[in-house]
């Protein structure tokens, strides 16, 4: 698509940003006079699975009317192509915002909107799986979006949703970026056969990196890596580890200690969503309670 094309009552006005499944563009809608974000599936995606798994977050999305996820308004079908006509955010990922540099109100204010957002999805029974830095949106006055539900799923259901391709392992690139990247690949469970292994390996919860299936306490622990990130400025792994030993401590719950957050419940709270054990992890509610 270029600048100046026509989806139905959408125009396309710039190319926005490529992502795994496809490109993102700005548009403005004729018809409501509003600027959009549409969100298309790459021309080398459009296979059955792909196509799947775009409805899927369509359908998801539509569920969810939060301040703090990003807004789907329609979905459109045109000459092959499949569109996601979202609520276009302007602003800064989160990733670039504590790089660029958040006071600590700010930070804390961007803690507790994540949690509500988790909150709000999972009393939907929507569970992200792919929670992390890159999929929160700052936007200009400083409210938190959560986005990127592609890889999300309802619990309700034992559907994974479509993977967007069968990855083996040793075909995964050797470019450390892939910790930070959202994939899928076939896991080994012990003793089940394979099993789907699903999301970012750096910001994976336990269960999630043994190819067991994600829960809400999951999402949790997904929240407990993203607050010792956000609130710290360090990740919650060292650089450069090899993606076997990085899946092996992802596995095991093995991240680097909470240092850096002067609040002493502050880093309890972050530590007990981090738990080993699902069951041990606070609820997404009673996390925004306490940031509150």
């Amino acid at each position: 698509m270029r600048p100046g094309d026509r989806i139905g009552h959408i125009r396309i006005e710039s190319h926005l940003a490529e992502g795994g499944m496809g490109a993102v563009y700005v548009g403005f809608d004729e018809k409501l006079e509003r600027p959009v974000a549409l969100k298309a599936i790459r021309g080398d995606r459009l296979d059955a699975r792909t196509r799947s798994r775009f409805l899927v977050e369509a359908r998801l999305l539509s569920q969810l009317d939060h301040p703090n996820i990003c807004r789907i308004h329609e979905y459109l079908e045109d000459q092959g192509r499949e569109l996601l006509v979202l609520e276009l955010i302007r602003g800064r990922t989160l990733r670039q915002a504590v790089r660029e540099g958040l006071a600590d109100g700010a930070r804390l204010a961007i803690a507790e909107a994540v949690a509500h957002a988790l909150e709000a999805a999972h009393e939907k029974g929507i569970i992200h799986r792919d929670l992390k830095l890159d999929n929160v949106m700052v936007t200009e006055d400083g409210t938190a979006k959560v986005l990127d539900f592609g890889l999300a799923r309802l619990v309700a259901t034992d559907e994974e949703g479509a993977a967007p391709a069968d990855v083996a392992p040793e075909d995964l690139p050797a470019d450390p970026s892939w910790a930070e990247a959202s994939w899928w690949m076939p896991s080994q469970g012990a003793g089940t056969g394979w099993g789907a292994l699903v999301g970012t390996p750096a910001h994976m919860s336990p269960e999630q990196a043994r190819g067991e299936p994600a829960t809400a306490a999951s999402d949790a622990y997904a929240l407990g890596l993203l607050l010792q990130e956000l609130l710290t400025g360090r990740p919650p792994y060292a650089a450069g580890l090899s993606q076997p030993l990085l899946l092996a401590k992802a596995a095991a719950g093995d991240t680097l200690p909470v240092k850096g957050v002067r609040d002493p419940d502050l880093a309890a709270l972050i530590r007990r969503l981090k738990a080993l054990a699902p069951e041990a992890r606070p609820t997404a509610a009673e996390a925004a309670e306490r940031l509150a």
